[in-house]
């Protein structure tokens, strides 16, 4: 589980069509793009992001901040998207 203080994600970078498509599972980020080192670049860049605002939120119960780090993915969308 992740929390504020610690956690790991899963994130993956594929092809769609001609568009580089990439994803971190557990925040629902998608950033895309024609180069696939940008792709996951800026998607990193927007991990870094999220968790940074995720720790700036105030007034909030910690358990109510966590679950917005452990959101759940639609199997069924990742499983389909990584077919190639």
């Amino acid at each position: 589980m992740n929390t504020l203080r610690s956690g790991r994600y899963r994130w993956m970078v594929y092809k769609e069509g001609d568009t580089w498509v990439g994803v971190a599972l557990e925040f629902n980020i998608v950033v895309t793009g024609s180069d696939p080192k940008v792709v996951e670049i800026e998607l990193q860049e927007g991990v870094l992001g999220y968790l940074e605002s995720a720790r700036k939120v105030k007034g909030f119960r910690t358990q109510q901040v966590e679950s917005v780090l452990n959101q759940e993915t639609d199997e069924d969308a990742v499983v389909s998207n990584c077919i190639t």
